[in-house]
C-alpha cells in the first residue's frame, strides 16, 4: 500500500489579544472571537487602580470595574479582530475600552503549541 506523503502544515504564530472593557461588555467580544476560530479565551473581572488623570486621558469615565478578556489568536487574524474592536469602540463612545496585542515568545513547548493551533500531524485531510 502506497502512503501519500504530506507536507507539514506551516505553523502560524500566536498572539495574545488583551481587551479591557466596562463590566458586562466582554460577551460581545467573546462571541466575535468565536466566529474568528479563537479557541482559547480567558475572561476575568478587574478592578482598576488608575488615577483620575489617567482615567480622563483614556476617556474611560464611570465605574472602574472592568472585564478583562485575553485570547490567543492566530497572527493572520489579528488585524481583522482589531478592526472589529475599533468599530465597537467607535460605536459606543461612552463604553470604550483598551485593547492591545502581545507576542507569545517561546513560553510553551511544541506539543502544547500544536494543540493550541489545532495542528495534529496525524489528522488526515
Amino acid at each position: 500500500m502506497l502512503h501519500k506523503e504530506t507536507k507539514p502544515t506551516p505553523i502560524e504564530r500566536l498572539k495574545a489579544i488583551i481587551i479591557i472593557v466596562p463590566r458586562g461588555e466582554a460577551d460581545v467580544y467573546r462571541e466575535h472571537l468565536k466566529t474568528m476560530d479563537v479557541a482559547i479565551q480567558i475572561n476575568f473581572s478587574g478592578h482598576g487602580t488608575a488615577s483620575k488623570e489617567i482615567i480622563n486621558m483614556f476617556n474611560v469615565e464611570g465605574s472602574n470595574r472592568r472585564d478583562v478578556l485575553v485570547a490567543l489568536v492566530r497572527e493572520s487574524r489579528v488585524d481583522a479582530i482589531l478592526d472589529y474592536i475599533q468599530i465597537r469602540f467607535d460605536l459606543a463612545p461612552k463604553k470604550k475600552g483598551v485593547a492591545c496585542v502581545a507576542p507569545i515568545s517561546a513560553i510553551i513547548g511544541k506539543t502544547a503549541y500544536n494543540y493550541l493551533m489545532n495542528n495534529n500531524p496525524q489528522r488526515r485531510e
